[in-house]
């Protein structure tokens, strides 16, 4: 089952006609494949989700696998949160996006449709080793 909303063609294509069309070409231009999370999502304080976590850096975007019945929440892409994430990136709140172990999205689709837009290629991930 693939989640039309996180589709590369469909975050692309959201910027490319809209008003954002200069900036989407610099950010194409620009843009690096790859932007690491200084906030690892850390389960220290417990040992028993040590246990069911493990941080991954520069995971492959193609990689993730879309099935939105997997996913922690259930939302829609807000538009404005990705214009946030894109405009008023701050690297405190740029934290790993959250996979199952067969690499399936649970958390982060914002950040990740972000992702696709910028053309970045390598994410940060924490990984849930158990559902």
């Amino acid at each position: 089952m693939v989640n039309v909303e996180l589709t590369t063609e469909y975050c692309r294509e959201r910027y490319i006609d809209s008003d954002y069309d200069n900036q989407w070409k610099y950010l194409q231009q620009t843009s690096p494949d790859y932007i690491p999370s200084e906030n690892n999502l850390r389960y220290d304080w417990n040992p028993n989700l040590q246990k069911s976590f493990m941080t991954m850096k520069k995971f492959l975007i193609s990689e993730v696998k879309i099935d939105k019945s997997k996913f922690a929440y259930e939302n829609q892409i807000s538009e404005d949160t990705v214009d946030k994430i894109i405009h008023g990136f701050d690297i405190d709140f740029w934290d790993p996006i959250i996979i199952d172990s067969e690499n399936y999205l649970r958390d982060g689709q914002h950040r990740l449709c972000a992702c696709k837009i910028l053309w970045i290629k390598f994410i940060d991930v924490t990984i849930q080793l158990y559902a």
